[in-house]
């Protein structure tokens, strides 16, 4: 079971991502716009975000880069939900911080074994900025 945040502005689709996630046993958080998604995100630390790319307010790629900037937030995987699946897009979404990129219209079986795969390999710890000293190996995690 996961706390996966569904930021989507369209609520027909919002409903089905929710209907589809509770089918599986996780627990949906909503979002309809970046601001709502950046709030949530830091006050709930969801285990993946379903980030539609095409947001009212702002860019999904604006979202993915201020979570992945933040060191409470940067761990979280992204899915990135988009009608736009062109090589350019995906790759800017890659490069953004996205773990995945789903172009629409797309199965919510498939988009189910992306969130599974994305989730058995476990978020890492955010980093704690700390500098561990082996002997003569100094290792920065923040570096």
């Amino acid at each position: 079971m996961a706390r996966i945040l569904v930021v989507a502005p369209d609520p027909a689709e919002a409903d089905l991502l929710d209907s589809h996630l509770r089918g599986g046993g996780h627990v949906p958080v909503h979002g309809t716009s970046g601001a709502e998604a950046l709030s949530i995100a830091r006050a709930t630390l969801p285990d993946l975000v379903l980030l539609d790319w095409s947001l009212p307010d702002t860019s999904g790629g604006e979202v993915c880069r201020a979570l992945g900037s933040e060191r409470e937030t940067r761990a979280i995987p992204i899915v990135i939900l988009s009608r736009d699946g062109g090589e350019v897009d995906r790759v800017i979404g890659f490069e953004l911080g996205a773990s995945d990129y789903v172009t629409k219209p797309y199965s919510l079986r498939e988009l189910s074994l992306r969130i599974a795969a994305i989730l058995r390999r476990g978020r890492p710890e955010p980093d704690s900025g700390a500098v561990i000293d082996l002997g003569r190996l100094r290792i920065d995690r923040a570096a």
